[in-house]
């Protein structure tokens, strides 16, 4: 028993504490003369007097061999300070024995759930804030698109005001314009397809970093020509 890494604790049949092995010892910071001989739950200050744990040896193991990872909570007084057991139980019977022995594990899970719900709180708070991130950009879609519908539409009527009378370069910037409205309304879905694609599970694609590059180098045209930046 004392090679065995996690608590272990030998009942009699009448759940008189036979025998501890060193790990229940260092775990619940008890010493021998604390434990063996006596009552299971009468050790230490009332803790191990838990009701789960009196139904676990009195209700379900005499009706079966084993029980396993049946999760306990132990109060520890003075601070009623909660700990999470897991427990693991097993009848064992000698020949020469007459009532069998109970052999108990125990695994502190105390850090393990608390990491759980903390991870649980976290995920919940994640969902809540993508949530809100694809309300915020659907909204942010329908009213950031509104004013370039504008510009491209009066774009299209100047064009077709000005037909035949618009210079070449005047004609050229009229292009440019329509086409970074557009471009601008590409991006606008992007960006709301990027919020919501933790909830649509998109597949992966390929996609050409040559026309991104090209794209981006475009946008940045005006910033380029003004700061003498080059790409």
């Amino acid at each position: 028993m004392d090679t065995v890494r996690e608590p272990l604790l030998l009942l009699s049949g009448d759940l008189r504490i036979v025998l501890a092995n060193g790990a229940f010892y260092r775990t619940f910071r008890m010493a021998p003369a604390e434990v063996e001989h006596r009552f299971l739950y009468e050790i230490g200050r009332g803790e191990w007097n838990i009701p789960a744990l009196r139904v676990v040896l009195e209700e379900l193991l005499p009706a079966q061999t084993e029980l396993s990872d049946f999760e306990v909570e132990q109060r520890r007084s003075p601070l009623n300070e909660a700990r999470i057991l897991l427990l693991n139980a097993r009848r064992l019977r000698y020949d020469d024995e007459q009532a069998p022995i109970i052999l108990l594990a125990f695994e502190d899970v105390t850090e393990r759930r608390r990491l759980e719900q903390t991870l649980r709180s976290a995920l919940a708070e994640l969902e809540r804030s993508n949530h809100e991130l694809q309300s915020f950009a659907s909204i942010a879609s329908h009213d950031l698109q509104e004013p370039l519908r504008k510009i491209r539409a009066f774009g299209e009527r100047l064009e077709a005001a000005c037909e035949g009378q618009l210079p070449a370069k005047g004609r050229v910037y009229l292009e440019r314009m329509t086409s970074a409205a557009l471009r601008m309304q590409q991006l606008i879905t992007d960006l709301l397809s990027l919020a919501r694609v933790s909830a649509n599970r998109k597949s992966w694609r390929p996609v050409s970093l040559e026309k991104v590059v090209a794209e981006v180098v475009g946008d940045l045209e005006e910033a380029l020509r003004s700061s003498g930046g080059r790409v």
